[in-house]
């Protein structure tokens, strides 16, 4: 198999990791935020946008590993 048939699989790896980590990053950002005090509505606008990004970041995940499962089988 050639490289770049893996490459598919490091690269929805990379995006479902970069998914995590922003997930990780964004619940300590709004952890912070609600104990100092901060206006709820800024968090709460934050924490929806954050979820767009991951979602984002998981759908390109699966695209590139459906796109490597279907190599496989050619």
């Amino acid at each position: 198999m050639k490289f770049s048939v893996f490459l598919d699989l490091i690269i929805s790896g990379a995006f479902v990791l970069a998914a995590f980590l922003w997930y990780l990053a964004s619940s300590d950002n709004a952890k912070t935020r609600r104990e100092k005090g901060d206006d709820e509505s800024i968090t709460k606008a934050e924490i929806f946008k954050s979820w767009i990004i991951i979602i984002l970041l998981c759908i390109l995940g699966l695209g590139y590993f459906f796109s490597f499962i279907g190599s496989l089988s050619l």
